[in-house]
């Protein structure tokens, strides 16, 4: 089973994107920041890259999710 203390870090994390691009619906945030095909991805992951996004404020998402 995995650790349930994960999600409120990780929901913050993801807030702070999406307050700095609240045009954006909740799919194209998530696509744009992991891509079509992050289905697999651990949550780990994901979270570095939002917070790779969080870090740089780069408008060119993908730029940063392909570091």
């Amino acid at each position: 089973m995995r650790d349930k203390n994960r999600i409120k870090p990780f929901l913050a994390e993801l807030e702070k994107a999406w307050l700095y691009s609240p045009d954006l619906r909740f799919t194209q945030l998530v696509i744009n920041l992991l891509g079509i095909d992050s289905y697999y991805m651990e949550d780990e992951d994901a979270l570095k890259v939002i917070q790779r996004y969080n870090g740089t404020k780069d408008d060119e998402i993908f730029k940063v999710r392909c570091k």
